[in-house]
């Protein structure tokens, strides 16, 4: 900005400030609203334009990972849910019997 001589545009101050929020958000530890937050940086900023393609696919699939690790509990949590066992608990002990026993359940036709 410096170089131009000139004022920096609404523009340029926006993207500016969002690369400043970015390096701020990646300080502290990822969760859900940083991650959310960072994204919007990054997408404000215009990185997209000013990186090469590698770069920009690089910078998304460390930015997806970052994601990942933000979000692992809840996916693990949900992973793991055997809530539905409630709903169906007549059928728990057939399904437990079945498969002690090793065999297949019939097909209905």
């Amino acid at each position: 900005l410096e170089a131009k001589r000139r004022s920096p545009s609404d523009g340029d101050l926006d993207r500016l400030a969002a690369l400043a929020l970015a390096l701020q958000t990646l300080d502290a530890p990822p969760t859900e609203h940083r991650m959310l937050v960072l994204q919007l940086c990054v997408h404000t900023s215009g990185l997209k334009s000013l990186l090469r393609e590698t770069e920009h696919d690089e910078l998304s699939r460390l930015l997806w990972e970052l994601c990942m690790l933000a979000e692992w509990q809840k996916k693990l949590g949900s992973a793991c849910d055997c809530s539905f066992l409630f709903g169906a608990r007549e059928l728990f002990p057939e399904l437990l019997h079945l498969t002690l026993a090793g065999g297949r359940p019939r097909a209905l036709h």
